[in-house]
């Protein structure tokens, strides 16, 4: 539960760095985290948006 909770919260940065609204505990936090797994969510970002984009539509 708590790593469904992290992804959570991390793909809440990642949306929130692609819409540049970024503050200094995201900047910090997200330094943790390592260059695979910052791929993957940035993907599963990306793919989430267009999901919900098509949805409006």
């Amino acid at each position: 539960m708590k790593l469904q909770s992290t992804q959570y919260q991390l793909r809440l940065i990642i949306l929130s760095f692609n819409r540049k609204q970024t503050s200094e505990r995201m900047v910090s936090s997200i330094k943790t985290i390592t260059v695979m797994q910052f791929i993957i969510i940035n993907h599963e970002a990306q793919v989430f948006c267009r999901q919900k984009f098509t949805w409006q539509y």
